[in-house]
């Protein structure tokens, strides 16, 4: 069994297996969330919400559109996972230490029997090589990058102040202290994690950095990472799809806070230029300073209110004073 072979060239064989089916777990899981994703933008392509840049109101769109965007970048990650398999699927076995051996072996023979695409060519890089672990955590990576965006509007939207989204009780968490409290711990962790996959990348990168050929033993401590990026970024990804199918969207929410900000100005600026033939530029002066004026108009309203119903209570106040 041992002939012609190296614990080199093993090693690195049986990480390239093993990292091939933790890839079409990923892949799979992935499907399964953009599956969700798209089903439920097609249950809200009515549903008004407020676009946002910069975390302030932007112009108006739909919840579908919102989703549709995850799930496009999703779909990204879907396609950099398989395109990292067709380089991990390359056999190493036959390689042997580093230079190959004198016994007359058919490395393809091999690589074909163990479902590989064909063999990595030359035995020295053969050996040494683990730039696929490097590749395959850079698509986890991008994963959780995506991963962790999802979960941060999930978070946003369940607090008081967006009350876009309840998210599933069996998702959520109480305090020890306050009763009424409905936590976003799983997203939260979510969020968490994709930091965890950013440090094994990390690590791995300085694992390898300046290793002379062929093999050298620091290599062993790049597995690790690998197994705890590709475990981490699986469970977010089942975490996040089960969050999506049992969540419920707050329609009437979204649509009251599409028309607030001056949403609509773009589109009044738009407008202006293409039933009156005014330069953009001009229409965007003439409709921002009527926003302003406008929101201007507002608070003066509000501050005169709070100001008169000052003046009653203080009224009310010493009435009550002289009659007592």
């Amino acid at each position: 069994m041992h002939t012609a072979r190296s614990r080199n060239d093993e090693v690195a064989t049986c990480i390239r297996i093993a990292l091939r089916d933790e890839l079409i777990g990923v892949a799979k899981a992935l499907l399964a969330l953009r599956r969700t994703l798209l089903l439920r933008a097609s249950q809200e392509i009515e549903t008004l919400m407020p676009g946002y840049t910069h975390l302030q109101h932007a112009q108006p769109t739909t919840l579908a559109h919102h989703l549709i965007a995850h799930h496009d970048a999703f779909a990204r990650d879907f396609e950099r996972i398989c395109d990292a398999f067709k380089r991990v699927n390359r056999s190493p076995l036959g390689a042997a230490a580093l230079a190959g051996t004198g016994f007359p072996i058919k490395r393809e023979r091999t690589a074909t029997l163990l479902g590989f695409d064909g063999i990595i060519e030359n035995t020295m890089d053969a050996v040494s090589a683990r730039d696929f672990i490097v590749e395959a955590i850079s698509c986890f990576a991008n994963v959780m990058l995506n991963a962790s965006r999802l979960a941060e509007e999930l978070i946003l939207w369940s607090s008081a102040e967006f009350k876009f989204v309840r998210l599933p009780d069996t998702l959520t968490s109480g305090s020890s202290i306050m009763p009424q409290k409905r936590n976003p711990d799983f997203a939260e962790l979510v969020r968490a994690k994709a930091g965890t996959v950013f440090g094994c990348l990390t690590a791995v990168l300085c694992i390898l950095k300046a290793l002379p050929f062929s093999y050298n033993r620091d290599l062993q401590e790049a597995t690790p990472h690998l197994l705890n990026a590709v475990r981490t970024t699986l469970s977010s990804i089942e975490v996040l799809t089960k969050m999506l199918e049992g969540c419920e969207f707050i329609r009437e929410r979204m649509a009251e806070e599409a028309e607030k900000g001056g949403t609509f100005a773009t589109e009044v600026a738009d407008t202006l230029v293409r039933e009156r033939g005014i330069a953009f530029r001009t229409a965007h002066r003439i409709v921002a300073s009527s926003v302003a004026a406008a929101f201007q108009l507002i608070s003066s309203g509000r501050d005169r209110s709070r100001n008169s119903g000052g003046g009653r209570g203080e009224h009310a106040r010493g009435v009550a004073g002289e009659n007592g």
